[in-house]
């Protein structure tokens, strides 16, 4: 299994994506799965949404991180999920040591996604 990890609660893509790959997983048409998120604690949105997408993902079976280098520490790659490209920078400090871009296809959307491994 690649444990997927993802960095930001700022839209539905969080609980969204964790989904759609879980479900792949379960198929068994994937061998991902996302297995841990963490945010900083800044946010667009309002916290009544971040505190659903938060109980939502949770409930697909992803625990919270209580910082980046755990997340870092317990995922194969990470996906940077953005509202107006405030988590760049992350996906700018992840890229920067050298790991490669993974692409999983069958989502229906675009997101930076890193292969720590």
């Amino acid at each position: 299994m690649i444990r997927i990890g993802a960095i930001g609660i700022d839209s539905s893509h969080l609980p969204e994506f964790t989904k759609r790959i879980n479900t792949l997983n379960d198929r068994g048409e994937t061998k991902c799965r996302v297995t841990t998120f963490w945010s900083d604690g800044r946010h667009d949105l309002p916290e009544d949404q971040v505190a659903k997408w938060r109980a939502t993902t949770t409930s697909l079976g992803a625990a919270e991180a209580k910082s980046l280098e755990e997340l870092l520490d317990n995922v194969d790659a990470v996906m940077v999920l953005a509202v107006n490209g405030n988590r760049l920078g992350e996906g700018d400090a992840i890229a920067a040591t050298g790991e490669s871009q993974l692409d999983i296809t069958g989502l229906g959307a675009e997101f930076l996604l890193f292969d720590l491994g």
